[in-house]
C-alpha cells in the first residue's frame, strides 16, 4: 500500500468509532425530569431540541450541524445548548408541565460530531 493510504488508515483507526449519543430521562411527569446525555463529544455543546411528533426534520442553515436529519417532525424547536463535561455527559433538569407528558419528544445533537440521540417521548 502507498504511504498515503497507510497514513489515512492509521488516522481512521486512531479516531476510533463514532460515539453513540444517548438520552435518558429520570423523574416523573408532570414534575421535575432530568434529561441525561452520555456518549457525546467531551467539552463541547449539546443542543436539546423538542417537537410534538416524530419525523425527518433537517437542521437548517445557521445552526450547528446544518443538514443533519433529526427524528423529529417540523415542529422541532431548539430548547437550549448545554456544556458537555470531560466524559461527554450533561444533565439538564426541567420542570415539565402536565400537557407535555406523552406529547413532546426530545432529541439531543452533539454539535461537534453532529451525531444525535434517539428521539425520546417525555413519559
Amino acid at each position: 500500500m502507498s504511504g498515503m493510504i497507510l497514513t489515512l488508515l492509521a488516522s481512521i483507526a486512531a479516531a476510533g468509532p463514532a460515539r453513540a449519543v444517548t438520552l435518558t430521562t429520570v423523574g416523573s411527569c408532570p414534575g421535575t425530569i432530568d434529561f441525561v446525555v452520555t456518549g457525546a463529544s467531551p467539552f463541547t455543546k449539546a443542543a436539546f431540541v423538542y417537537a410534538f411528533g416524530t419525523g425527518s426534520f433537517v437542521v437548517p442553515a445557521g445552526y450547528p450541524c446544518t443538514g443533519t436529519v433529526l427524528g423529529l417532525d417540523a415542529t422541532a424547536t431548539l430548547y437550549s445548548y448545554e456544556d458537555l463535561d470531560a466524559s461527554g455527559s450533561v444533565t439538564l433538569t426541567v420542570t415539565v408541565p402536565p400537557w407535555a407528558c406523552g406529547n413532546v419528544y426530545v432529541q439531543v445533537v452533539d454539535t461537534t460530531a453532529c451525531t444525535t440521540s434517539a428521539a425520546t417521548l417525555i413519559p
